[in-house]
């Protein structure tokens, strides 16, 4: 047998007993379950963007909470850049408030456990120390699917141009 062959043939014994070693599979088992679990489908991003529309008219608390990252970075068309805590409590302390919201031309794009969705949005507004009033916008949401959920970690609105 030649030295090549030789190392060959040691090389791959060697490459057998590491891929036979005990724990040596589960890196790959546990890598499946997570891409398994951080998996996204345009359904699921829909139901979702759905739940988060329901969730701003009814000013939930605990699905707001939910459906956001500690991380959010949530802004508006007037350029107001809001954290999860701050933009949680706009809502519910009904700074902000919609009486009546519609999303529309939803698009959805999905790039591995993330999910941008962009959308135009119109609402009847009821804001605290304002008149009643409506707002047009166009909308980008951004979704990551975080131990198997996903959760709402960017948004940007600009007004829509008249």
């Amino acid at each position: 047998m030649s030295k090549i062959t030789k190392l060959l043939t040691l090389l791959a014994v060697i490459g057998v007993c590491i891929s036979c070693a005990p724990g040596a599979g589960n890196n790959q088992e546990q890598n499946n379950q997570q891409m398994t679990k951080d998996t996204l489908d345009v359904a699921e991003v829909e139901a979702t963007v759905e739940s988060f529309r329901q969730a701003l008219v009814a000013a939930d608390e605990a699905a707001l909470t939910n459906l956001t990252a500690k991380e959010l970075t949530y802004g508006h068309s007037g350029g107001l850049i809001e954290d999860q805590a701050t933009f949680i409590n706009s809502m519910v302390s009904k700074k902000f408030v919609f009486t009546s919201l519609d999303f529309s031309d939803i698009t959805i794009a999905v790039i591995g456990n993330t999910a941008v969705v962009r959308h135009s949005l119109f609402a009847h507004t009821a804001d605290q120390g304002k008149d009643p009033g409506t707002v047009s916008l166009h909308v980008l949401l951004v979704w990551e699917k975080i131990d198997g959920q996903l959760k709402l970690i960017a948004r940007q609105a600009v007004k829509v141009a008249q």
